[in-house]
């Protein structure tokens, strides 16, 4: 264990989306900074994998998919009572997919808003249960996008969603102060994830070198994320909410 002002030693904390690139990686330190985490994804086997990759015993595997949304409260309800209120909540699950405007349908975009969005409101829903959170300290950080703050040709329904998220961010921060529940969300960059990789390996250098010189200081390790969310479930920042924290290396600031 990190021997660290960031100390989360014995905080009983749910990941979503673990099996992807950042939310392996902010398993990876959480579980370094001591935390007992509920590790969630829909395959099972990939969480299997994913314990032997942060070498921790310290964890739950919760198989679950979030695309039955109505069903995350009582899904949550029912992780509370078996191993008791959770301290924290980190939501990485989503989809980034890639529709122009023309070429879009109704279906495409009420998918990706409710995986992104929607997932988010339910899991803060079922997070503000009185049995789910520890009363009087718990804290949420949902990972947006930087694409929820500027404009991407190409990804009007992701950037909406996203954006949505932050606009949730802001609301569940007045609404969920009253329980002691923190709120607040991370907004990357382009983050060299091995999804990221394979896109960077279908498109050309000189398309590389463009989407890089937009992040002034390049693009952003999974660890960059992991770390930002790391601070923001911290005591550190007890009196941070409601915020969201571009993690993008400049990118939203040129």
């Amino acid at each position: 264990m990190i021997n660290s002002p960031f100390s989360l030693d014995g905080k009983r904390i749910l990941i979503t989306g673990v099996t992807g690139g950042i939310g392996q990686e902010i398993a990876a330190v959480l579980s370094s900074l001591g935390a007992f985490l509920v590790l969630n994804g829909r395959d099972a086997a990939k969480l299997n994998a994913l314990q032997e990759f942060i070498q921790t015993e310290n964890c739950q595997l919760e198989a679950f998919d979030l695309e039955d949304v109505e069903a995350i409260p009582s899904w949550m309800a029912d992780l509370a009572s078996r191993m008791g209120p959770l301290w924290g909540v980190v939501h990485c699950a989503g989809i980034s997919d890639v529709f122009p405007i023309r070429l879009m349908k109704w279906g495409n975009a009420e998918r990706i808003m409710k995986l992104n969005w929607g997932t988010s409101w339910a899991l803060a829903k079922g997070f503000s249960q009185k049995s789910v959170h520890e009363a009087g300290d718990s804290r949420i950080v949902f990972i947006s996008s930087s694409s929820g703050l500027v404009g991407v040709s190409g990804m009007s329904a992701y950037s909406s969603s996203k954006g949505a998220v932050i606009a949730l961010t802001r609301s569940l921060c007045s609404e969920l102060s009253s329980l002691g529940i923190r709120v607040n969300s991370v907004a990357p960059g382009f983050i060299k994830t091995q999804m990221n990789k394979k896109y960077l390996n279908s498109i050309t250098v000189e398309q590389t070198q463009a989407l890089e010189k937009q992040h002034p200081l390049g693009f952003g390790e999974p660890s960059d994320v992991a770390f930002s969310v790391a601070f923001l479930l911290s005591n550190e920042a007890r009196w941070i909410s409601g915020v969201t924290l571009p993690v993008d290396g400049g990118l939203t600031a040129i």
